[in-house]
């Protein structure tokens, strides 16, 4: 009886110790990061496109962009792309309706309103920079405000259509102001921080072109600018290049926001 006391004791201290060895053998519980997940409008640095992939962009702009066009009409380096471009259009006066002093781009021969255009022209991307204009003549804010509605007329006509927002790109100069609205580098970044926000609350692209056609300095490389002692604002074909090469290797593929 002793005996059989004494094994069932044993056994009830083999049972202690074994359950205190897995308990220090549990892993520590790791609490999850509680940290915010940061979306971002911007398109980032990708892998070098193929010029197919511009097959279905429409590139929509004023003089800026011309001269983007007119760059690849001489070295045909986007593919199929087309252009509605026109000079001094603008958000604003794209709204306009169409008459004989209108600035609206022409598409096929026939001048025309751009959401119509972009209809018509069966493209799937819409490659967008436009705001120069706008500055100048309605301020930052109407700007932005302008730019919204111009889109929403385009996604109205072309609803299946995905929008890329190019930044409007830095002037070589000192800027300009008429009346009470100025254009300047520190008016383009305070419209350029609004398109990028409205990007990111509609689900759209930006494109931050700017910075690659920016000096450190802050203004246009004047090896890059066309008109460096006048308007400072338009690109030689050294500048378009720049652009375009941009373009180039800042694509998306599955068309999802970046986190």
């Amino acid at each position: 009886m002793k005996n059989r006391i004494l094994a069932l004791a044993l056994i009830a201290c083999l049972l202690l110790s074994l359950n205190a060895c897995k308990k220090n053998e549990e892993p520590a519980v790791t609490e999850e990061s509680t940290e915010p997940t940061t979306l971002s409008a911007i398109v980032p640095e990708s892998a070098r496109a193929d010029a197919s992939y511009f097959d279905d962009v429409v590139f929509i702009g004023d003089s800026i962009s011309e001269g983007l066009s007119n760059c690849e009409a001489a070295e045909d380096k986007m593919g199929g792309a087309q252009f509605l471009t026109s000079v001094s259009l603008s958000a604003t006066n794209a709204l306009w309706e169409v008459s004989s002093r209108s600035v609206h781009p022409r598409y096929r021969g026939e001048k025309m309103k751009v959401e119509r255009a972009v209809a018509l022209s069966g493209a799937s991307k819409v490659y967008i920079m436009l705001g120069m204009n706008d500055i100048i003549a309605v301020g930052v804010d109407k700007a932005a405000a302008n730019f919204e509605k111009l889109c929403d007329a385009i996604l109205s006509n072309a609803p299946d259509v995905e929008l890329f927002v190019e930044s409007v790109t830095p002037l070589a100069g000192e800027g300009k102001t008429s009346g009470e609205h100025t254009l300047n580098n520190a008016t383009i970044t305070q419209y350029n921080a609004l398109l990028e926000t409205l990007c990111l609350n509609r689900g759209w692209h930006y494109l931050n072109v700017a910075e690659a056609l920016r000096g450190t300095d802050g203004y246009l490389r004047t090896d890059l600018c066309s008109d460096p002692n006048g308007m400072g604002m338009h690109l030689t074909f050294a500048g378009c290049e720049a652009w375009i090469d941009y373009l180039y290797t800042h694509t998306l593929t599955d068309g999802g926001m970046e986190e």
